[in-house]
Protein backbone atom coordinates (compact mmCIF):
# COMPACT_ATOMS: atom_id res chain seq x y z
CA UNK A 1 0.00 0.00 0.00
CA UNK A 2 1.63 3.11 -0.95
CA UNK A 3 2.62 5.57 1.38
CA UNK A 4 1.16 8.60 1.77
CA UNK A 5 3.09 11.54 3.46
CA UNK A 6 1.38 15.06 4.23
CA UNK A 7 3.94 18.21 4.11
CA UNK A 8 3.88 21.41 5.21
CA UNK A 9 5.93 24.42 3.88
CA UNK A 10 6.62 27.63 5.24
CA UNK A 11 7.20 30.34 2.71
CA UNK A 12 10.28 31.75 2.36
CA UNK A 13 8.79 35.53 3.20
CA UNK A 14 6.06 37.07 5.34
CA UNK A 15 4.41 40.18 4.52
CA UNK A 16 4.11 42.25 7.65
CA UNK A 17 0.96 43.87 8.99
CA UNK A 18 2.77 46.72 10.43
CA UNK A 19 2.01 50.03 8.37
CA UNK A 20 4.90 52.88 8.41
CA UNK A 21 5.17 55.96 11.12
CA UNK A 22 4.25 59.40 9.44
CA UNK A 23 5.29 62.77 10.91
CA UNK A 24 4.03 66.33 9.63
CA UNK A 25 5.40 69.47 10.45
CA UNK A 26 6.03 72.96 9.57
CA UNK A 27 9.05 74.95 10.84
CA UNK A 28 8.68 76.21 14.33
CA UNK A 29 5.57 73.84 14.45
CA UNK A 30 3.82 77.46 13.30
CA UNK A 31 1.93 78.86 10.21
CA UNK A 32 0.97 82.49 10.01
CA UNK A 33 -3.11 83.03 10.14
CA UNK A 34 -3.01 83.56 6.60
CA UNK A 35 -0.19 82.84 4.22
CA UNK A 36 1.59 80.52 3.06
CA UNK A 37 3.96 77.99 4.94
CA UNK A 38 6.90 74.37 3.73
CA UNK A 39 4.94 71.77 5.02
CA UNK A 40 7.24 68.71 5.10
CA UNK A 41 6.10 64.94 5.97
CA UNK A 42 8.73 62.27 6.82
CA UNK A 43 7.09 58.56 6.03
CA UNK A 44 9.53 55.67 7.35
CA UNK A 45 8.93 52.12 6.91
CA UNK A 46 7.88 49.34 9.41
CA UNK A 47 11.79 48.42 9.34
CA UNK A 48 13.13 51.86 10.42
CA UNK A 49 13.90 52.19 6.45
CA UNK A 50 13.41 55.19 4.43
CA UNK A 51 12.27 55.09 0.88
CA UNK A 52 10.43 57.13 -2.30
CA UNK A 53 7.64 56.34 -3.63
CA UNK A 54 4.77 56.70 -0.61
CA UNK A 55 2.25 58.78 -1.84
CA UNK A 56 0.87 61.47 0.99
CA UNK A 57 -2.61 62.92 1.61
CA UNK A 58 -3.84 65.70 4.04
CA UNK A 59 -6.63 66.42 6.04
CA UNK A 60 -7.27 69.79 7.59
CA UNK A 61 -10.10 72.35 8.70
CA UNK A 62 -11.73 74.56 6.30
CA UNK A 63 -9.99 77.23 4.52
CA UNK A 64 -6.67 75.21 4.86
CA UNK A 65 -5.29 73.52 1.00
CA UNK A 66 -1.79 71.75 0.16
CA UNK A 67 -0.34 72.61 -3.37
CA UNK A 68 0.55 70.15 -4.19
CA UNK A 69 -2.31 68.18 -2.58
CA UNK A 70 -1.23 64.73 -2.81
CA UNK A 71 2.86 64.82 -3.03
CA UNK A 72 5.10 61.90 -3.56
CA UNK A 73 8.20 61.00 -1.15
CA UNK A 74 11.88 61.00 -2.18
CA UNK A 75 14.53 58.97 -1.48
CA UNK A 76 14.97 59.88 2.02
CA UNK A 77 10.98 59.38 2.50
CA UNK A 78 10.32 63.20 2.76
CA UNK A 79 7.80 64.97 0.93
CA UNK A 80 6.87 68.69 1.13
CA UNK A 81 3.93 70.76 -0.13
CA UNK A 82 3.19 73.93 0.52
CA UNK A 83 -0.04 74.58 3.46
CA UNK A 84 -1.97 77.99 2.46
CA UNK A 85 -4.29 79.00 5.54
CA UNK A 86 -6.63 81.75 4.97
CA UNK A 87 -7.90 82.80 8.25
CA UNK A 88 -6.42 86.30 8.80
CA UNK A 89 -8.49 86.97 12.30
CA UNK A 90 -7.55 83.78 13.54
CA UNK A 91 -6.45 84.49 17.15
CA UNK A 92 -2.82 84.39 17.47
CA UNK A 93 -1.75 81.29 19.44
CA UNK A 94 -4.50 79.51 18.17
CA UNK A 95 -3.59 76.31 16.84
CA UNK A 96 -4.79 74.42 13.66
CA UNK A 97 -4.41 70.33 13.91
CA UNK A 98 -3.35 69.21 9.98
CA UNK A 99 -3.17 65.03 9.46
CA UNK A 100 -0.86 63.28 6.63
CA UNK A 101 -1.65 60.03 5.35
CA UNK A 102 0.20 57.77 3.77
CA UNK A 103 -0.41 53.40 2.99
CA UNK A 104 -2.43 53.40 5.81
CA UNK A 105 -0.88 55.08 8.28
CA UNK A 106 -1.48 59.39 9.81
CA UNK A 107 0.57 61.50 11.67
CA UNK A 108 -0.88 64.60 13.17
CA UNK A 109 0.12 68.41 14.46
CA UNK A 110 -0.89 70.90 15.94
CA UNK A 111 0.06 73.57 14.48
CA UNK A 112 0.57 77.28 16.13
CA UNK A 113 -1.27 80.49 14.33
CA UNK A 114 0.91 83.22 13.97
CA UNK A 115 -1.63 86.56 13.73
CA UNK A 116 -2.55 89.65 14.77
CA UNK A 117 -5.79 90.88 16.43
CA UNK A 118 -5.05 94.76 16.07
CA UNK A 119 -4.72 97.45 13.22
CA UNK A 120 -2.47 100.44 12.57
CA UNK A 121 -3.15 103.46 10.69
CA UNK A 122 -0.57 106.10 9.74
CA UNK A 123 3.47 105.81 9.83
CA UNK A 124 3.98 102.38 8.21
CA UNK A 125 7.93 102.68 8.71
CA UNK A 126 7.13 102.88 12.64
CA UNK A 127 4.81 100.01 12.23
CA UNK A 128 5.43 97.37 9.53
CA UNK A 129 8.42 98.64 7.62
CA UNK A 130 6.38 99.29 4.60
CA UNK A 131 4.55 102.50 3.29
CA UNK A 132 2.33 104.68 5.66
CA UNK A 133 -1.72 103.56 5.66
CA UNK A 134 -4.10 106.05 5.81
CA UNK A 135 -7.21 103.49 6.80
CA UNK A 136 -6.95 101.21 9.37
CA UNK A 137 -5.02 98.12 8.35
CA UNK A 138 -3.84 94.78 10.21
CA UNK A 139 -0.68 94.39 11.58
CA UNK A 140 1.45 91.91 9.72
CA UNK A 141 1.00 88.46 10.78
CA UNK A 142 3.71 87.49 12.80
CA UNK A 143 2.37 87.30 16.97
CA UNK A 144 1.80 83.84 18.84
CA UNK A 145 0.10 85.46 21.20
CA UNK A 146 -2.79 88.07 21.05
CA UNK A 147 -1.81 91.79 21.07
CA UNK A 148 -3.21 93.17 24.16
CA UNK A 149 -1.67 96.64 24.16
CA UNK A 150 0.41 98.64 21.16
CA UNK A 151 2.46 102.09 21.74
CA UNK A 152 4.77 103.82 19.67
CA UNK A 153 6.86 106.93 19.72
CA UNK A 154 7.91 108.95 16.47
CA UNK A 155 10.47 106.16 15.65
CA UNK A 156 9.44 102.62 16.82
CA UNK A 157 6.92 100.66 17.97
CA UNK A 158 6.00 98.50 20.36
CA UNK A 159 3.77 95.39 20.97
CA UNK A 160 2.77 94.06 24.62
CA UNK A 161 1.36 90.26 24.35
CA UNK A 162 -0.83 87.99 26.40
CA UNK A 163 2.08 85.52 27.15
CA UNK A 164 3.60 89.08 28.81
CA UNK A 165 6.45 88.96 25.88
CA UNK A 166 7.28 92.32 24.41
CA UNK A 167 7.90 92.85 20.97
CA UNK A 168 9.50 95.72 18.76
CA UNK A 169 9.97 97.45 15.45
CA UNK A 170 11.42 100.18 13.96
CA UNK A 171 14.59 102.61 14.00
CA UNK A 172 17.11 101.74 16.70
CA UNK A 173 19.65 104.57 16.99
CA UNK A 174 19.59 104.93 20.17
CA UNK A 175 18.79 101.29 21.30
CA UNK A 176 15.13 101.94 21.06
CA UNK A 177 14.36 98.34 20.25
CA UNK A 178 15.69 97.16 23.04
CA UNK A 179 16.96 93.92 21.36
CA UNK A 180 21.03 94.67 22.54
CA UNK A 181 21.80 95.91 19.07
CA UNK A 182 21.63 99.67 17.31
CA UNK A 183 20.35 98.05 14.18
CA UNK A 184 17.09 99.32 12.90
CA UNK A 185 14.47 96.67 12.12
CA UNK A 186 11.59 96.35 9.72
CA UNK A 187 10.11 93.27 10.78
CA UNK A 188 8.64 92.96 14.53
CA UNK A 189 10.76 90.73 16.78
CA UNK A 190 10.24 89.98 20.57
CA UNK A 191 12.66 91.68 23.27
CA UNK A 192 14.51 88.30 24.47
CA UNK A 193 15.47 89.69 28.14
CA UNK A 194 11.72 90.70 28.70
CA UNK A 195 9.02 88.51 30.39
CA UNK A 196 5.69 88.74 31.99
CA UNK A 197 5.05 92.21 31.22
CA UNK A 198 2.04 93.79 32.43
CA UNK A 199 1.98 97.65 30.40
CA UNK A 200 4.09 98.89 28.42
CA UNK A 201 5.13 102.98 27.90
CA UNK A 202 6.54 105.11 24.94
CA UNK A 203 9.08 107.92 25.07
CA UNK A 204 10.53 109.90 22.85
CA UNK A 205 13.66 107.50 21.32
CA UNK A 206 12.81 104.43 23.77
CA UNK A 207 10.18 102.65 26.40
CA UNK A 208 9.34 101.25 29.57
CA UNK A 209 7.56 98.27 30.45
CA UNK A 210 5.89 97.53 33.66
CA UNK A 211 6.42 93.47 35.17
CA UNK A 212 4.36 91.76 37.06
CA UNK A 213 6.50 91.93 40.43
CA UNK A 214 5.98 95.92 39.95
CA UNK A 215 9.27 96.94 38.90
CA UNK A 216 9.94 98.56 35.62
CA UNK A 217 12.37 98.37 32.89
CA UNK A 218 13.82 100.76 30.87
CA UNK A 219 15.72 101.16 27.39
CA UNK A 220 16.73 103.88 24.53
CA UNK A 221 17.94 106.95 24.88
CA UNK A 222 19.39 108.63 28.28
CA UNK A 223 20.91 111.99 27.77
CA UNK A 224 18.19 113.41 30.20
CA UNK A 225 18.07 110.57 32.47
CA UNK A 226 14.91 109.31 30.66
CA UNK A 227 15.80 105.58 31.97
CA UNK A 228 15.38 106.27 35.43
CA UNK A 229 18.28 104.00 36.57
CA UNK A 230 20.64 106.88 37.89
CA UNK A 231 22.97 107.22 34.78
CA UNK A 232 22.94 109.60 31.60
CA UNK A 233 24.19 106.55 29.03
CA UNK A 234 21.70 105.18 26.68
CA UNK A 235 21.07 101.69 26.53
CA UNK A 236 20.23 99.22 24.13
CA UNK A 237 18.83 96.39 26.41
CA UNK A 238 16.34 96.55 29.32
CA UNK A 239 17.44 98.59 32.32
CA UNK A 240 16.00 98.30 35.56
CA UNK A 241 14.34 101.78 36.71
CA UNK A 242 15.52 102.66 39.64
CA UNK A 243 14.04 101.79 43.75
CA UNK A 244 10.85 101.12 42.12
CA UNK A 245 8.99 97.73 43.34
CA UNK A 246 5.62 98.43 43.88
CA UNK A 247 4.47 100.09 40.46
CA UNK A 248 0.75 99.19 39.55
CA UNK A 249 1.36 101.84 36.66
CA UNK A 250 3.85 103.12 34.08
CA UNK A 251 3.64 106.27 31.53
CA UNK A 252 5.84 107.88 29.14
CA UNK A 253 5.79 111.81 28.26
CA UNK A 254 8.33 113.14 25.33
CA UNK A 255 11.53 112.44 27.66
CA UNK A 256 10.19 111.54 31.09
CA UNK A 257 8.80 108.60 32.35
CA UNK A 258 6.23 108.32 35.69
CA UNK A 259 5.10 105.60 37.64
CA UNK A 260 2.35 104.86 39.80
CA UNK A 261 2.64 103.28 42.78
CA UNK A 262 0.51 100.64 44.76
CA UNK A 263 -0.38 103.14 47.41
CA UNK A 264 -1.59 105.27 45.14
CA UNK A 265 1.56 107.65 45.26
CA UNK A 266 3.07 108.75 41.54
CA UNK A 267 7.33 109.03 40.96
CA UNK A 268 8.81 110.85 38.06
CA UNK A 269 12.27 111.01 36.12
CA UNK A 270 13.57 112.54 33.25
CA UNK A 271 13.62 115.67 31.84
CA UNK A 272 12.78 119.10 33.91
CA UNK A 273 12.91 121.89 32.35
CA UNK A 274 9.10 122.92 32.79
CA UNK A 275 9.27 121.45 36.32
CA UNK A 276 7.10 118.30 34.96
CA UNK A 277 9.11 116.19 37.83
CA UNK A 278 6.40 117.66 39.59
CA UNK A 279 8.20 118.12 42.87
CA UNK A 280 8.14 121.91 42.81
CA UNK A 281 12.18 122.14 41.09
CA UNK A 282 12.87 123.06 37.92
CA UNK A 283 16.06 122.86 36.00
CA UNK A 284 16.76 125.51 33.58
CA UNK A 285 20.65 124.36 32.79
CA UNK A 286 22.41 120.80 31.82
CA UNK A 287 23.77 120.97 34.87
CA UNK A 288 20.44 120.37 36.46
CA UNK A 289 17.66 119.50 34.15
CA UNK A 290 18.01 115.40 34.21
CA UNK A 291 16.72 113.93 37.17
CA UNK A 292 17.80 110.32 36.31
CA UNK A 293 16.03 108.69 39.48
CA UNK A 294 12.84 108.68 40.50
CA UNK A 295 11.39 111.54 42.19
CA UNK A 296 8.06 112.02 44.68
CA UNK A 297 5.51 113.84 42.82
CA UNK A 298 3.77 116.25 45.26
CA UNK A 299 0.44 115.16 44.68
CA UNK A 300 -2.32 116.34 47.25
CA UNK A 301 -4.01 113.08 47.11
CA UNK A 302 -4.25 109.23 45.53
CA UNK A 303 -3.87 108.67 42.11
CA UNK A 304 -5.74 106.21 40.29
CA UNK A 305 -4.42 106.52 36.85
CA UNK A 306 -1.40 108.43 35.16
CA UNK A 307 -1.19 109.97 31.39
CA UNK A 308 2.15 112.22 30.11
CA UNK A 309 1.76 114.58 27.90
CA UNK A 310 5.07 116.09 25.78
CA UNK A 311 6.35 118.01 28.74
CA UNK A 312 3.31 117.88 31.17
CA UNK A 313 2.07 115.27 32.96
CA UNK A 314 -1.39 114.37 34.27
CA UNK A 315 -3.08 112.17 37.22
CA UNK A 316 -6.79 110.80 37.16
CA UNK A 317 -7.75 110.98 41.63
CA UNK A 318 -9.45 108.77 43.28
CA UNK A 319 -12.16 111.43 43.27
CA UNK A 320 -12.17 111.35 39.78
CA UNK A 321 -10.54 115.13 39.27
CA UNK A 322 -7.28 115.41 37.60
CA UNK A 323 -4.13 117.09 38.74
CA UNK A 324 -1.21 118.10 36.30
CA UNK A 325 2.26 119.49 36.26
CA UNK A 326 4.69 120.70 33.72
CA UNK A 327 4.68 122.91 30.63
CA UNK A 328 2.17 125.25 30.29
CA UNK A 329 3.09 127.39 27.51
CA UNK A 330 -0.24 126.32 25.51
CA UNK A 331 -2.62 126.17 28.31
CA UNK A 332 -2.55 122.18 28.85
CA UNK A 333 -2.23 122.10 32.30
CA UNK A 334 -6.53 123.34 31.78
CA UNK A 335 -6.09 125.62 34.81
CA UNK A 336 -7.10 128.72 33.09
CA UNK A 337 -3.39 130.55 33.81
CA UNK A 338 -1.22 132.02 31.26
CA UNK A 339 2.00 130.87 33.06
CA UNK A 340 4.89 129.36 31.04
CA UNK A 341 4.53 126.22 33.46
CA UNK A 342 4.07 124.86 36.89
CA UNK A 343 6.60 122.59 39.11
CA UNK A 344 4.07 122.24 41.76
CA UNK A 345 0.45 120.32 41.49
CA UNK A 346 -2.53 122.34 39.95
CA UNK A 347 -6.22 121.30 39.50
CA UNK A 348 -7.30 120.93 35.99
CA UNK A 349 -10.17 123.29 35.28
CA UNK A 350 -13.55 122.38 37.54
CA UNK A 351 -13.56 118.57 36.01
CA UNK A 352 -15.35 115.86 38.24
CA UNK A 353 -16.80 112.69 37.83
CA UNK A 354 -13.90 111.57 35.27
CA UNK A 355 -13.01 108.17 34.24
CA UNK A 356 -9.95 108.68 32.04
CA UNK A 357 -7.63 110.67 31.10
CA UNK A 358 -5.43 110.87 27.69
CA UNK A 359 -2.49 113.41 26.70
CA UNK A 360 -1.54 114.53 23.36
CA UNK A 361 1.61 116.43 22.82
CA UNK A 362 0.52 120.17 23.82
CA UNK A 363 -3.09 118.92 24.71
CA UNK A 364 -5.19 116.55 26.87
CA UNK A 365 -8.24 115.10 27.25
CA UNK A 366 -11.15 114.23 29.60
CA UNK A 367 -13.44 111.49 29.51
CA UNK A 368 -16.13 111.44 32.13
CA UNK A 369 -18.68 108.38 33.51
CA UNK A 370 -21.62 110.31 31.39
CA UNK A 371 -19.32 109.49 28.47
CA UNK A 372 -18.57 113.42 27.09
CA UNK A 373 -15.16 114.41 26.39
CA UNK A 374 -13.41 117.60 27.47
CA UNK A 375 -9.95 118.56 25.53
CA UNK A 376 -7.59 121.90 26.57
CA UNK A 377 -4.12 123.13 25.69
CA UNK A 378 -3.23 123.36 21.90
CA UNK A 379 -5.20 123.97 19.17
CA UNK A 380 -2.46 123.33 16.44
CA UNK A 381 -3.93 121.07 13.74
CA UNK A 382 -7.20 121.07 15.25
CA UNK A 383 -6.14 118.96 17.99
CA UNK A 384 -8.75 120.15 20.28
CA UNK A 385 -11.37 119.03 18.07
CA UNK A 386 -13.36 122.55 18.89
CA UNK A 387 -12.25 124.34 15.88
CA UNK A 388 -11.88 127.51 18.40
CA UNK A 389 -8.19 128.21 18.71
CA UNK A 390 -6.09 126.72 22.04
CA UNK A 391 -7.69 126.72 25.42
CA UNK A 392 -6.34 127.07 28.95
CA UNK A 393 -9.26 125.94 30.61
CA UNK A 394 -11.37 122.67 29.63
CA UNK A 395 -14.20 122.61 26.56
CA UNK A 396 -16.67 119.64 25.78
CA UNK A 397 -16.44 118.90 22.59
CA UNK A 398 -18.18 115.05 22.18
CA UNK A 399 -20.32 112.87 24.09
CA UNK A 400 -21.54 109.20 23.79
CA UNK A 401 -17.88 108.41 24.22
CA UNK A 402 -16.63 104.85 25.91
CA UNK A 403 -12.59 105.65 25.74
CA UNK A 404 -10.20 107.91 24.14
CA UNK A 405 -6.62 108.15 23.49
CA UNK A 406 -4.55 110.90 21.94
CA UNK A 407 -1.24 110.95 19.59
CA UNK A 408 1.12 113.91 19.42
CA UNK A 409 -1.86 116.22 17.98
CA UNK A 410 -4.30 114.13 17.39
CA UNK A 411 -7.13 112.29 19.11
CA UNK A 412 -9.33 109.04 19.11
CA UNK A 413 -12.65 108.12 20.88
CA UNK A 414 -14.77 105.07 20.53
CA UNK A 415 -18.23 105.35 20.47
CA UNK A 416 -20.67 103.61 22.30
CA UNK A 417 -21.69 102.15 18.83
CA UNK A 418 -18.82 101.26 17.72
CA UNK A 419 -17.48 103.81 15.46
CA UNK A 420 -13.96 106.36 15.62
CA UNK A 421 -14.47 109.75 15.86
CA UNK A 422 -11.22 111.22 15.32
CA UNK A 423 -9.52 114.57 14.85
CA UNK A 424 -6.30 116.49 15.15
CA UNK A 425 -3.51 116.43 13.03
CA UNK A 426 -3.42 113.69 10.00
CA UNK A 427 -0.25 114.26 8.14
CA UNK A 428 0.63 110.60 8.45
CA UNK A 429 -2.89 109.26 7.70
CA UNK A 430 -2.69 109.02 11.69
CA UNK A 431 -6.38 109.60 12.19
CA UNK A 432 -7.31 106.63 9.37
CA UNK A 433 -9.90 108.17 7.63
CA UNK A 434 -8.60 107.44 4.01
CA UNK A 435 -7.03 111.23 3.74
CA UNK A 436 -4.10 113.21 5.11
CA UNK A 437 -5.95 116.24 5.86
CA UNK A 438 -6.05 117.79 9.69
CA UNK A 439 -9.52 117.77 11.26
CA UNK A 440 -10.49 120.48 13.17
CA UNK A 441 -13.47 119.07 14.55
CA UNK A 442 -14.45 115.20 14.71
CA UNK A 443 -15.03 113.13 11.76
CA UNK A 444 -16.24 109.31 11.83
CA UNK A 445 -14.55 106.33 10.68
CA UNK A 446 -15.84 102.56 10.67
CA UNK A 447 -13.45 100.25 10.95
CA UNK A 448 -13.73 97.09 8.87
CA UNK A 449 -13.64 95.11 12.08
CA UNK A 450 -14.90 95.58 15.00
CA UNK A 451 -12.62 97.07 18.11
CA UNK A 452 -12.86 96.47 21.24
CA UNK A 453 -9.85 98.82 22.23
CA UNK A 454 -8.40 101.76 21.40
CA UNK A 455 -4.63 102.10 22.20
CA UNK A 456 -2.89 104.61 23.91
CA UNK A 457 0.35 106.04 21.91
CA UNK A 458 2.76 108.39 23.26
CA UNK A 459 2.73 112.58 23.09
CA UNK A 460 5.04 111.92 20.12
CA UNK A 461 3.03 109.48 18.01
CA UNK A 462 1.78 109.39 14.51
CA UNK A 463 0.23 106.13 14.97
CA UNK A 464 -3.30 105.22 15.76
CA UNK A 465 -3.47 101.31 16.73
CA UNK A 466 -7.15 99.67 17.52
CA UNK A 467 -7.27 96.06 18.96
CA UNK A 468 -9.85 93.53 17.38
Amino acid sequence: MPAIVAATATPAFAVSAQKPTVTVSTPGMQSPAAGDVTATVQVTDADGTTSAGHVVSFTSPEGVSFSPPTPTTSGSGVATTTMTTTNAWATPGSTITITALSDGASGSAAITQLGANALVSGSGSVTNGTTTTWTPTQLPLVFPSPVTALVSNRQAAYALLENGTVWSVGSNGYGQLGDGTKTDRSTWAVIPSLSNVKQVAAFSAGAYALLGDGSIRSWGTNNLGQLGNGTTTQSSSPTVVSGVTSAVAVAGGGDNGYALLRDGSVVSWGFNYYGQIGNGTVGRDSSTWAVTRPTQVGLDERADSIVAGGTSAYALMRSATIRAWGDNRSGQLGNNSSAEYSSTIVVVGNLSGIKQIAGGGKSAYALSKSGQVFAWGSDSSGALGTGNGNSSKPVRMLSGVSSLTAGAASGYALRSEGTLSVWGSNYQGQLGDGTTTDRATPVTITPSVSVSKLMTSSPTSTTQFLVH
